[in-house]
Order: structure tokens, then sequence, then C-alpha cells
């Protein structure tokens, strides 16, 4: 179930924190209704439109299909793993998509560093340039393998940060064979 690795579990209640409700395994529903309301369907506690296997809703707002997307995002992890070993030896645990303000390309989760969180808008990439998505990938990816003390330290716009940026370019140019504008 695609929800579950990108959810906080609380052993207290057996529940899964999803930022803006909670959900529970056992009878595989939020246990809030949906914030959004109505707006979101009938079943307003529902998980990703009861189909957890094609679709994505990490923060409990907006459920998407992201399976072709999440498909190309773990190959291409795999192959920066295969190109620069040193520089990707973690696997991600989980990379999911979600809403996130205009200027992100993606980020690291900070209540779980293993988690790829990428924007929404790559969910679809249909028509669009792959270099983006590919370099959100390599950068962000870049600092899930950082110690804590780094990711903490190449937060916003300092030198370590832009040396994982200018990393993760170089990384994303030779694996793609191709430039992009970032």
């Amino acid at each position: 179930m695609c929800m579950t690795h990108a959810s906080i579990p609380t052993t207290q209640h057996a529940r899964h924190y999803n930022t803006y409700r909670d959900y529970s395994p056992e009878i595989g529903r939020y246990i809030e209704s949906d914030p959004v309301g109505l707006t979101g369907g009938i079943n307003v506690y529902r998980y990703a439109v009861n189909d957890s296997l094609r679709y994505d809703d990490p923060f409990g707002l907006c459920p998407e299909d992201c399976s072709n997307s999440r498909q190309l995002a773990w190959d291409y992890y795999a192959k920066l793993q295969s190109l620069f070993p040193s520089q990707y030896p973690k696997k991600p645990w989980a990379i999911v998509f979600g809403p996130l303000p205009p200027n992100k390309g993606g980020l690291v989760s900070p209540l779980v560093p293993t988690v790829i969180v990428l924007p929404n808008e790559f969910c679809d990439l249909t028509g669009k340039d792959l270099f983006d998505f590919y370099w959100a990938i390599a950068h962000e990816g870049l600092h899930i393998n950082q110690s804590w003390i780094d990711l903490y330290n190449s937060t916003g716009d300092n030198p370590m940060h832009d040396l994982i940026d200018e990393d993760s370019r170089w990384n994303t140019k030779t694996a793609t064979g191709r430039w992009g504008n970032r």
C-alpha cells in the first residue's frame, strides 16, 4: 500500500499521521473527514479513491494516478545508483507526490528523511521536459544520502546546498546525456 510508506505510524493508536488527517490501516480509510469536503468525492473518509496501488495521497488531500511517474522515478534512481554508487548508496524508502510550493522541485521529508517528495505536477509527465523531473530525483537523492547534520546544514540557500545543486545537475546530465536549465 503506497500510503503507509508516506505516513508516520503512531504506535499508541495504530494510526498513520498524514499531515492533514490520520489513516487507520485496520479499517482502510481516514478517520477524519476530507478537509476539502465533498470536493474530494462523496466518501470523505476514503484513501486514494479506494485504489492505493494506483493512486497516491500522502497528505490526505488529492489522490493522483502517479504509477507511471513513480516507476520512472524508481528506474532513474536505480540508474543513478549504478552510475554513482558512492553518491547514492541508500535507496529511498518511498517516492511520493504531494502539494509543494511553486519554487520547490522536490523535498526530503523532514519526518522521514528517506522519503522523496516530488511536486504533484510530476504525476503526469505528458508533454513535459523530463530534465526537471530527473534533476529533482538526483537532487533529493543526494539529500537522503547525507548525514542528519549535513542535511540540516544544506537547507536553504547556502554554499553547501549550491554543491548539491551542482552535483545533481552534473549527475542528471551524465545519466540523461542532456543539459537542462537548472
